[in-house]
């Protein structure tokens, strides 16, 4: 419990690195204790206090927070919400799917780029019809993603999309 209070006064510390590490541990604890502390962390008026914590819930894998995290997917801070899209594709749970495929819309590349892989960590083929228009993106990381979750999923209708990467004019998306 000592461990716990410690590494939660450590989550609004100005030394990112201190910040993560301290949310990493607190995640990774599987102390019910520590998810309160990250959960009540998700409240501060602190956008990297908010980042912190969505990163230790993601670790935790805590369906609990489930509400919070797609509640953070709309969080003013940009960090914040695509910190809360990956710790979505932690969880691994197809409840998450509408509100990822919502992010796909933004015009936040970094959110959008945390959507498509957490969509392919869920693994579900629910997210197939929505990621198959990112093969077409002018952004290449956005298809070089939507192409390594495509075969996350391993769903047939993705075949065809899939194929059709393989002239794409950049490496990274043919070897996606």
């Amino acid at each position: 419990a000592k461990a716990i209070r410690v590494l939660g006064s450590h989550l609004s510390d100005p030394n990112p690195c201190l910040r993560r590490t301290a949310a990493q541990l607190l995640g990774g604890s599987n102390s019910d204790e520590a998810v309160r502390t990250l959960r009540e962390a998700m409240e501060s008026s602190d956008g990297k206090l908010r980042e912190a914590a969505v990163l230790g819930l993601g670790h935790a894998e805590d369906m609990g927070s489930f509400d919070a995290l797609t509640k953070a997917l709309r969080d003013p801070d940009s960090d914040v919400a695509r910190m809360s899209a990956w710790a979505l594709g932690e969880i691994e749970d197809s409840k998450a799917i509408p509100p990822l495929v919502d992010a796909l819309k933004t015009q936040n590349a970094g959110l959008r780029h945390a959507a498509i892989w957490a969509l392919g960590q869920i693994e579900d083929p629910k997210a197939v019809d929505p990621l198959l228009p990112m093969l077409k993106s002018q952004d290449t990381e956005t298809r070089r993603l939507a192409a390594e979750a495509l075969g996350d999923i391993e769903d047939a209708r993705a075949t065809g999309g899939l194929t059709a990467i393989l002239g794409d004019p950049d490496v990274d998306v043919r070897l996606a």
